[in-house]
């Protein structure tokens, strides 16, 4: 009888322990999938390159101009833009901006991620307003941002395409989109400056006032050098980090000690700018641009090239052509720069005017998405 019910139960025990064995290994499983859920939402990028907003695809509104929206994503591009100025701010005051609490820790009243968010908004904006404006002259039909993805997509595929021909392109073989968003608000900007130039033209009686107030000078505090400059633009006017800007212009400086023409250096490089300068000397003692160009020239002989030069929001040198120290110069001299010194000043009050007369309306609902979105851009 013992034997019978022996053989009887074996199998019920092993039928529990089967079933004991499932649900712990169910259990397991869970734990484990819950606990990764946990990791996942707490992740956040160590690093802007890490925070690609392609894979986000976040579309949302995040405020519009006159009743055109402006995306997430194309926010982002001003974002991307700004966040070296708002970070240079902070570190010109002291500021630890490695500190994991950085973006939002009050500093003398001001949240870093409030200035970044604030800065974007005002060159998004100004953007917005040249593109309505081009639309209105006809120069642009689609001023989306779905459209303007549409020609990244397309002018890369273009270079493909060329590529693949036996073709020549003139800069990256591909686009990346931040850089590509920069050089069409560039040209949307020059393309509304030439359309409005006609209106902005100073008349002579205009241009004299101006040279009275701001360019005459006594033949003993004139002169003027005339210099070929070499440039490499950093953040935010250019799209180099400064260490890089710098690490450029290195590398091209003893080529240029060498001989080497300095427009030709130029040419071999997208990120390398060729101007030929002519300073008035008393006149670039006010001007950040003029003053270290100058500061450096003065010290320079007539064919010398200067060593690496912080010019603003660049690195340069300068190859000084020639130089004259008690030089006047009158009216007629100066008529040219005058008058595109006026168009510029005119143009810029004009467009900011538009900005400043725009209603700008922003998505409040979407307030702290768009915080926690330009915090993890900071990290």
């Amino acid at each position: 009888m013992e034997r019978k019910v022996n053989k009887q139960m074996k199998p019920q025990m092993k039928n529990k322990i089967t079933k004991l064995s499932i649900i712990i290994l169910f259990v397991v499983i869970v734990v484990i999938a819950v606990s990764a859920g946990f990791i996942w939402a707490s992740y956040r990028p160590e690093s802007p390159n890490q925070l690609d907003i392609a894979d986000i695809n976040y579309d949302f509104v995040v405020f519009s101009i006159n009743d055109e929206p402006v995306t997430f994503r194309e926010f982002n591009q001003s974002v991307l833009h700004v966040r070296s100025r708002v970070l240079s701010y902070f570190i010109v005051a002291g500021v630890d901006t490695s500190c994991p609490d950085f973006w939002h820790t009050p500093i003398d009243g001001r949240v870093p991620v409030d200035e970044l968010k604030l800065e974007a908004i005002d060159r998004s904006a100004r953007i917005k307003v040249l593109q309505m404006y081009a639309r209105n002259l006809g120069l642009m039909d689609d001023i989306s941002y779905d459209a303007f993805l549409q020609g990244f997509e397309d002018e890369n595929q273009r270079r493909i395409d060329t590529l693949h021909a036996g073709g020549i392109i003139f800069g990256p073989q591909q686009y990346n989109e931040m850089l590509f968003f920069d050089i069409r608000a560039a040209d949307t900007e020059d393309a509304v400056r030439r359309a409005l130039a006609p209106t902005l033209s100073a008349t002579d009686d205009e241009l004299y006032e101006l040279f009275l107030a701001e360019w005459q000078e006594t033949p003993a505090e004139s002169g003027w050098l005339f210099v070929e400059q070499l440039t490499a633009s950093f953040m935010p006017d250019g799209y180099l980090f400064s260490h890089e800007a710098k690490t450029l212009m290195e590398s091209v400086f003893e080529q240029a000690r060498l001989g080497a023409c300095l427009i030709e250096l130029a040419e071999s490089s997208n990120y390398l700018y060729f101007e030929s300068r002519f300073l008035g000397l008393r006149r670039g003692e006010g001007n950040v641009r003029t003053r270290a160009a100058i500061q450096t020239g003065r010290e320079m002989q007539v064919g010398e090239i200067s060593e690496v030069f912080q010019d603003q929001n660049s690195w340069a040198i300068i190859s000084l052509v020639d130089r004259n120290e008690e030089a006047y110069l009158d009216f007629d001299d100066l008529w040219v720069i005058m008058q595109r010194t006026q168009a510029e000043r005119r143009f810029i009050e004009y467009i900011n005017g538009l900005v400043e007369a725009a209603e700008i309306i922003i998505k409040q609902d979407t307030a702290d998405t768009v915080t926690d979105l330009l915090s993890r851009v900071g990290e």
